[in-house]
């Protein structure tokens, strides 16, 4: 497995490119998703598999999170200052 190296400029044409992806598709790869919320695809799992956020499965490997629940989510964990 490569290791993908971004440079600041890349790095901010995926995260953009995934904020649009978003808005307009209603499945978005896992990677997006992770992107999004800056963390790691390994935390998404997590996150599936405890039913913070929904993903469906495409058969045996592939899998999709439903953006609307990660919207949600990110709505949801707005910190509040009081």
């Amino acid at each position: 497995m490569k290791l993908k190296i971004y440079t600041n400029e890349a790095r901010y044409r995926e995260i953009y490119e995934g904020v649009l992806n978003m808005a307009t598709n209603k499945l978005v790869h896992v990677r997006t998703a992770a992107i999004t919320l800056c963390c790691t695809e390994r935390h998404i799992y997590d996150m599936i598999k405890d039913g913070k956020i929904k993903a469906i499965r495409l058969g045996p490997r592939g899998l999709r999170v439903v953006s609307d629940s990660v919207k949600a989510y990110i709505k949801k964990n707005v910190y509040k200052q009081q």
